[in-house]
């Protein structure tokens, strides 16, 4: 184990550092645009589900104005195909928006996760360290008030440290996928019920 003697932070720093490091693991997993197409992906995936169930019906012609012109188009049929098309864009766009950013949050976590170990073994470092000392101590002379409170005040820092890293690996894990699989899985499932009730239909 390397030892790290110089590190000796205040309190207050010492926690500065800690979450200077576990911010990146607590940050949001995507950006706000591939949100945007996450949750455009779950509102046309509901809608063609409920509309592959027979739960909303849309009228057969529906009369669509065309934006600062005076001219209006009819949909008569397809909108079940309409929304199956657009369901499998957006789930494909958020499926490689996901993997890329997936990869960017990883490298930052893992980075992070890193200068964490960095951290956590220099506090070990100065805990053995400190112990040796106190040891030392120990044998020669009565015990050391001081040695023994700067032991017990690196020891909380392990603890600290041990507690603030396990949640940080779990929420990489649950938070990704979950907003990750949730869409993408709602979306799957609108595509799989459209294209059934198109067979089923013609």
């Amino acid at each position: 184990m390397s030892e790290h003697p110089e590190y000796t932070p205040s309190a207050n720093d010492f926690l500065a550092d800690v979450e200077r490091l576990v911010t990146p693991s607590y940050a949001e997993c995507f950006t706000d645009e591939t949100r945007k197409v996450g949750n455009l992906l779950l509102l046309i995936s509901f809608v063609l589900i409920l509309l592959d169930l027979g739960i909303v019906d849309v009228d057969r012609k529906i009369e669509l104005p065309l934006p600062l012109s005076s001219l209006s188009f009819e949909v008569t049929t397809g909108m079940g195909v309409l929304l199956l098309i657009l369901c499998f864009y957006l789930l494909l766009l958020f499926a490689l928006r996901s993997y890329a950013e997936w990869k960017l949050w990883r490298l930052r976590h893992q980075a992070s996760i890193a200068g964490f170990l960095d951290l956590q073994d220099k506090v070990v470092g100065a805990w053995q360290k400190e112990f040796d000392r106190w040891r030392t101590e120990l044998e020669n002379a009565p015990r050391s008030q001081t040695a023994e409170s700067e032991l017990k005040r690196r020891e909380a820092q392990i603890v600290y440290l041990k507690d603030a890293l396990r949640p940080a690996g779990w929420i990489l894990r649950v938070r990704f996928w979950w907003e990750m699989l949730f869409p993408a899985a709602f979306g799957t499932l609108a595509i799989v019920l459209g294209i059934v009730t198109l067979v089923r239909n013609m």
